[in-house]
């Protein structure tokens, strides 16, 4: 008998790692900042930001890994809108203009954390975070 080895998505383990660790979710310009190589950079221009938000954008909404479901709810704490998952009862994601709406400008800019309402750069504790998620 064979086993089979499946590679959970970078969003799944980052999320799941966060969730393990401290709370709820992430915000969608901070998943797309997470899963760059090398995690953080910025792009080079808006087309390739834009494309690499509707990958991860296609992939929150088709990937189930573990019967895992992602959608987006509003979070007091980071003052915006969180990515997600589990049972998705009564959830869904929305349409990835929206999302592009409230997250491109962000994105494009490089400025993927979300605090209290302000966007900014990924800091180094941030980044050695997502590395470490990444390894599991």
């Amino acid at each position: 008998m064979s086993s089979v080895t499946t590679t959970k998505p970078d969003w799944y383990r980052i999320l799941s790692h966060w969730k393990n660790k401290r709370g709820t979710g992430l915000s969608f310009s901070f998943l797309v900042g997470a899963t760059r190589k090398p995690v953080g950079t910025r792009f080079a221009n808006e087309e390739e930001a834009m494309a690499h938000a509707k990958e991860l954008y296609v992939q929150l909404t088709t990937d189930r890994p573990e019967g895992c479901q992602a959608w987006v709810q509003d979070c007091g704490g980071v003052q915006g809108r969180i990515v997600t998952c589990g049972s998705s009862e009564g959830r869904s994601m929305i349409p990835f203009d929206q999302l592009w709406t409230e997250y491109g400008s962000a994105i494009v800019e490089g400025n993927y954390s979300l605090t209290k309402g302000i966007f900014h750069p990924m800091v180094d504790c941030e980044i050695e975070w997502v590395q470490e998620a990444l390894k599991r």
